[in-house]
């Protein structure tokens, strides 16, 4: 709630003050019940609908093209080290696990910076591909942890899926944004 405030101008340039003005009540209901000892988990639920997609400081085009290459390019490389690092269902190779779980933080970083554009242009299908990438972060938690392990084909199916919603997303400009994500990731792979 404190940290709302620093933000909030921002939040009327983008939403205008009657919806800060909502924020502003949720947060005060928030800090009532919390303060009371009160669950909280539909307020908290409700600041997340509230603050869907709004980012205090909106990204430039070239940062939204290279977050768009990022996000093409990590969420293709995920099945790929993923089986690489699964087979009878078993984890054969922790190192390939790391990999895809590295890609996947990185498509879902990337993601994240994105959804605020992605909502303005199709809600609907911006919260699948968020599910979509949900999904595969949690297939591969999963399968380091030893809980589970999914099938690389459910794997890279639901990759498919992701990536086919952002053949739909992004507007052309961002298309052929995955050819400079190379760099990212080596970055990212030197990184873990």
């Amino acid at each position: 709630a404190g940290y709302w405030h620093l933000l909030r101008p921002a939040y009327v340039s983008a939403k205008g003050p009657a919806g800060a003005q909502t924020v502003d009540a949720a947060f005060a209901r928030l800090v009532a019940r919390s303060s009371a000892g009160l669950p909280a988990g539909s307020q908290l639920r409700q600041l997340d609908t509230l603050l869907e997609g709004f980012r205090a400081a909106p990204l430039s085009e070239d940062e939204l093209l290279r977050r768009a290459g990022q996000l093409d390019r990590f969420t293709r490389l995920v099945p790929i080290e993923y089986g690489r690092g699964v087979a009878d269902g078993r984890v054969t190779k922790d190192f390939e696990i790391q990999e895809a779980n590295t890609f996947s933080d990185g498509a879902t970083a990337a993601f994240r910076d994105l959804e605020s554009v992605l909502l303005a242009r199709d809600p609907v299908a911006t919260r699948k591909l968020g599910a979509d990438l949900q999904r595969l972060g949690g297939a591969i938690d999963a399968a380091s942890r030893g809980t589970s392990v999914a099938s690389p084909d459910d794997v890279e199916a639901t990759a498919k899926d992701a990536i086919a919603l952002t053949d739909g997303l992004f507007p052309s400009a961002w298309k052929e944004a995955a050819k400079t994500a190379d760099f990212d990731v080596i970055s990212a792979t030197l990184d873990r």
